[in-house]
């Protein structure tokens, strides 16, 4: 049996008790050995947020219970609400730059005032190679060269404001890959405690349809939605086809 060496090097890790950020924490725990700690920020808009807490102490009960030498590594998450994170012009002014020519999810804006005003520049973020994100890590490194941007892409300059502050470790990983390394290290009976649906049906079951279900369909983990809600939700969808296509 492998000796179970602590490092001591800190690890900061933005944990929403989702799959992706649940598999980092396992990463960090169980094969780097380090010392991590979690963050949550919490959104009263989200109605999913008491369900994350919920995954997020089942898993932390799971880690000590299957790994007790976790205990001694896992430190208690930190809790923020959003609405008491600092203003911070230039980030938030960066942000609206950058919705200028893409796309880019209100919580990046948020999380990077975060960092900023508690001065964490190793945070790291669990964003998985799912496509929709990885034109900006692309961009970032250089593709559209110096402070000027590229007809129709987003300045360097505001996608560093943003985006200065973190690693992505996960950003080479599937879920599908990532589900594959935790069937050979025993690892599924916690990630089977995690959660991803925004809007859930009476606050327990993932409703099938918004977006982060959509993309559990996309990228084959749909065993993650109950039969009932997937065949719902197909009818739906297809009545919802037909009858845009009549109107058309």
């Amino acid at each position: 049996m492998p000796i179970f060496e602590t490092r001591t090097i800190k690890k900061n890790l933005f944990w929403t008790g989702g799959w992706d950020s649940t598999f980092r924490l396992l990463q960090l725990l169980l094969e780097n050995h380090c010392p991590v700690q979690t963050y949550y920020l919490i959104d009263h808009n989200q109605p999913s947020s008491t369900r994350e807490i919920k995954s997020m102490q089942k898993s932390g009960r799971g880690f000590f219970y299957r790994f007790p030498k976790t205990q001694t590594l896992l430190l208690p998450t930190r809790f923020t609400e959003i609405s008491a994170i600092k203003p911070n012009s230039r980030i938030t002014n960066a942000y609206l730059e950058i919705l200028k020519s893409k796309h880019l999810g209100e919580q990046y804006e948020w999380l990077a005032r975060f960092c900023a005003e508690h001065h964490i520049f190793d945070r790291e973020l669990s964003i998985v190679d799912d496509g929709a994100f990885h034109h900006f890590i692309t961009d970032l490194s250089g593709n559209n060269g110096g402070n000027g941007a590229c007809e129709g892409e987003p300045n360097k300059k505001d996608l560093l404001e943003i985006f200065r502050f973190y690693t992505f470790p996960l950003m080479n990983l599937s879920k599908l890959q990532m589900k594959k390394i935790a069937e050979d290290r025993a690892w599924m009976g916690i990630l089977k405690l995690t959660w991803f649906c925004h809007n859930p049906i009476l606050g327990k079951i993932p409703c099938g349809k918004c977006r982060p279900c959509e993309i559990a369909l996309e990228e084959g983990m749909g065993w993650r939605i109950p039969a009932a809600v997937r065949w719902t939700t197909n009818i739906t969808r297809k009545h919802a086809n037909k009858k845009a296509g009549t109107i058309s």
